[in-house]
């Protein structure tokens, strides 16, 4: 019988460090509130929201340049730069819809894509 209490304590002790990434990475101001991809989007936000205000008494700022990149694997990798084609239709729609940062997106990817010929 002590298998069964065994690995029901173990899954919650690992519940518990999954869900305390989000609160760590906040209450540090590391990271972003996008967070790794091995977290839902909405509850990484939720939880380093949460933790970065009590912290630092002030919401966490969304990336400038978050649409350019997709989401890391994990904390302390590097993100990952979106293709030239999805950052091209996002550009679209933004101009599309009549963004007023658009000339400030435009510039941020031909930055990224360095002079074009």
């Amino acid at each position: 019988m002590q298998h069964p209490k065994t690995f029901i304590l173990l899954l919650l002790l690992v519940i518990g460090l999954y869900l305390a990434g989000p609160i760590v990475a906040g209450t540090l101001g590391a990271g972003d509130r996008e967070g790794p991809i091995i977290y839902p989007a909405e509850l990484h936000a939720t939880l380093f929201g949460i933790s970065y205000e009590t912290t630092f008494h002030e919401k966490p700022r969304e990336r400038a340049d978050g649409w350019m990149y997709d989401r890391p694997y994990f904390y302390g990798q590097p993100r990952r730069l979106k293709t030239a084609a999805d950052r091209a239709a996002f550009i679209d729609k933004a101009a599309q819809f009549h963004n007023p940062r658009l000339v400030q997106l435009i510039e941020m990817n031909r930055q990224i894509n360095g002079p074009q010929p």
